[in-house]
This record gives C-alpha cells, sequence and structure tokens, in this order.
C-alpha cells in the first residue's frame, strides 16, 4: 500500500480591488493607488503554512516538514499618450524548515508595451520567470525552472463586432540548477519554444464570442533531440462573459504533432480547454474544467504523453453567511512509446491515473473576508510501481478580499 500522508495548510491573502468584485474591465482602473498617468495595486500574500507529511511524493517513509510560502508583489500601468506600460512583479518565498534543498527564492517579471492605434492595437512583450516547482503532473521533484521570452503581435478591429490576433513568441526553457536529479530534468526538457498564432474573433451577442484559434509551434531541444518537434493547432471555441448564466471559455479542437525522429510516433488528435461555469438560483454554481493537450516526458523510452483530465466542482450558498463546496477530478498520463528500429509499431504504452476528492465549508465574515475548512484526497496509479501515492490535505484558509 502506497504511504498516505496529511497536509494541513492556511492560507491568508491580502488582494487589490479588483479581486473583491469591483471590476470595470479594465484592470488599470481597479487598480488601488493612481498617480497621475501611473496606477498602481500591491499584494501580499501567506500561503501553504503548514505541515506536509509527503514533501516528495513518495510511496514509502514520506518525509513530514514545516513549510511556508510568502511575498511581495505588484501590477503597474503607465499610459503614456497612446501607449500603455504595464508590468507585473512578484518576489516569492518558499520555506521547508529541514528539507532544505526545497526552499526557494521564486521571481517574475512581465512586461507589455502596446499602442492604441484606432483600428490597430500592435505591442510588444517580455519577461522572466525563475521558480522551483513541479513542472507538471509527471514530475514529482520540484526542480528550478528559468524561462525568458519575447513576443510581438497586433488586434485588428474588421468591423464593428469581428477582430483578429496575430502574435509571434520565442521562450527559452531552463531546467535545473546544482540540485540532484535536476540535471536529469535539464538534459531530458531543456527547449527553445517559437510560437505564431492567429485568433478571429466575433461577437455573437452582447454576452457570447465565438473564438477560432490557429497555432504553429516549434520546439529544438538543447540535450534531447529526438524530442524534436513541430505543431499545427486548430481551436475553435466560446468566450461567455461572466454575467451571462453559463460562462466561461471552452474549446475543442485538433493538434497535429510532427516528431522530428524517426523513433518518435507522430500524433494527430483531439485538445480541449474548457473551464465553465453554472449558476442555478442565484445560490448554487457548477464548475467543470477540462483539458487534454500533449506535453513531455522525462522517459527516454516515451519522450512525451497525452493528458487528459476532468475536474468538477459544486459550491452551494447557504443564506449569506455560509458557503459549502464539494469538487472531484481525475487525470490520465498516456504515454507514446518509441519505435524502437525507426519502424513499426511504438513499445508498449504505459498509463498512469490521477484521482482527486475534496470537500470545504466556508464563512464570510464580513464584504471582503472568508475563513474555511477544507478535506482533499489525491492518489496516483502508475504503471511504475514506486511512483504510486495517495495523500490527504486537511486544513483552513483566511481570505481577505474574496
Amino acid at each position: 500500500m502506497p504511504g498516505a500522508a496529511l497536509t494541513v495548510f492556511l492560507s491568508i491573502a491580502l488582494l487589490p480591488a479588483a479581486a473583491r468584485g469591483q471590476s470595470t474591465g479594465d484592470p488599470a482602473e481597479n487598480a488601488q493607488i493612481h498617480l497621475g498617468p501611473l496606477a498602481l495595486s500591491p499584494r501580499f500574500s501567506i500561503r501553504n503554512l503548514g505541515v506536509d507529511t509527503n514533501v516528495f511524493n513518495t510511496a514509502d517513509r514520506p518525509t513530514k516538514d514545516f513549510t511556508v510560502t510568502f511575498g511581495p508583489g505588484v501590477d503597474t500601468w503607465l499610459r503614456i499618450g497612446r501607449a500603455r506600460l504595464s508590468t507585473q512583479t512578484l518576489v516569492e518565498w518558499a520555506y521547508f524548515q529541514e528539507s532544505a534543498g526545497q526552499r526557494s527564492l521564486n521571481t517574475s517579471q512581465t512586461g507589455k508595451l502596446e499602442f492604441d492605434l484606432s483600428s490597430a492595437r500592435p505591442y510588444v512583450a517580455g519577461g522572466m520567470v525563475s521558480t522551483r516547482q513541479r513542472p507538471n503532473l509527471e514530475i514529482d521533484q520540484r526542480v528550478r525552472q528559468n524561462r525568458v521570452n519575447a513576443a510581438a503581435g497586433t488586434r485588428v478591429e474588421l468591423g464593428g463586432r469581428s477582430r483578429i490576433d496575430v502574435d509571434v513568441r520565442r521562450e527559452q526553457i531552463d531546467f535545473g540548477d546544482d540540485e540532484p536529479g535536476d540535471a536529469i530534468v535539464r538534459a531530458a526538457l531543456n527547449r527553445e519554444v517559437t510560437e505564431g498564432g492567429v485568433t478571429f474573433r466575433i461577437d455573437l451577442t452582447p454576452l457570447t464570442t465565438f473564438v477560432v484559434k490557429t497555432g504553429v509551434s516549434y520546439d529544438t531541444f538543447e540535450f534531447s533531440r529526438t524530442r524534436d518537434s513541430d505543431s499545427v493547432t486548430v481551436l475553435p471555441g466560446l468566450e461567455i462573459k461572466p454575467s451571462a448564466l453559463i460562462s466561461g471559455k471552452a474549446s475543442v479542437g485538433y493538434r497535429r504533432f510532427d516528431a522530428k525522429s524517426p523513433i518518435v510516433p507522430d500524433f494527430s488528435g483531439v485538445v480541449a480547454a474548457v473551464d465553465v461555469g453554472y449558476v442555478m438560483r442565484e445560490s448554487t454554481r457548477f464548475g467543470v474544467k477540462v483539458d487534454r493537450n500533449l506535453d513531455y516526458s522525462l522517459q527516454v523510452e516515451s519522450p512525451y504523453f497525452v493528458m487528459t483530465s476532468a475536474n468538477f466542482d459544486v459550491k452551494q450558498a447557504l443564506g449569506y453567511a455560509w458557503d459549502v463546496v464539494a469538487r472531484a477530478g481525475g487525470a490520465r498520463l498516456s504515454y507514446q512509446g518509441v519505435r524502437l528500429d525507426g519502424a513499426g509499431e511504438p513499445v508498449a504504452r504505459q498509463r498512469d491515473r490521477f484521482t482527486t476528492f475534496g470537500a470545504g465549508v466556508g464563512r464570510r465574515l464580513g464584504e471582503y473576508i472568508r475563513v474555511g475548512f477544507d478535506v482533499d484526497y489525491s492518489q496516483r496509479h502508475s504503471a511504475t510501481a514506486f511512483r504510486d501515492y495517495e495523500g490527504f490535505k486537511v486544513g483552513g484558509s483566511f481570505t481577505y478580499g474574496y
């Protein structure tokens, strides 16, 4: 039986005014501080304050430790004539009392300069992110990730109801530092990603927009050249504003993945990105989130996997002050094996499965404060037995600016 884990977390967040339901659609107008053409929204958060009894997601002899994550951030907007510069800055410290190798200073700095030229809105953007987190569901270790990206594009109004966005983007992704095991991730996943896309939007109603996103991407790996690939994606879907009975975004489309190496099989199939909610009788909200796409694996014999996940939640208001929530979800990683001789059928496919369940209760203390208690259970079944694990997270939360 895989080792169980019990995790207790307390989260405290101080959020900007826009998070308190006062949004007007333009984040700069909802900023907390206005100094002439400059607008700022500072914030500070304390989260994951508690005890994690399975820091490394291990099946046997899990490690228990005290942990907390905290740090400041600020969003800024500066209007200069027809141009606007927006930036986001975050500095965060993740602390583990005993597991010193898991401690990290995480930083993020992004910026965007856009110009309002009546029927066109060209922009340039860029950013740097340095964080030590788990890159995806497959990887259990927290590994340093350094990402540097640059982008440019424009939005063009085609008429009263339709518009088109054109953009190009390049990102350099570098994994690992000097911690044990990081070299494996670096050797497998360091890469450069070049993407281009065209997005067409047309307003069907005041609340609903039909969207078609098309894109191409080219992934070039630094050390593992057998993973080099090209992709083409077409994603039609809908975007529905929050004031509608059903709101959110839903896209279902097609991706063609062409591997450069003859031993790596290609992929053609359905991809999806769905995140919608439905409100019934103003007191019950149903949420659905579905994702399906391809991601790269550490395994030499299975260079990539297709991840399919679905998560559901129901939140019920009990009067004004109280609410209860129930949630359930699952994910499947379908690994695509290589062709050992460059021809014939790929090696046997591996499938890993994840299951999660949870419930919680909360109470509002005034307009902007909420306290809550949550219980969550997660489990992983893998074809590799030592990678099985299960665990609980039980803890409270305190949120200002809910």
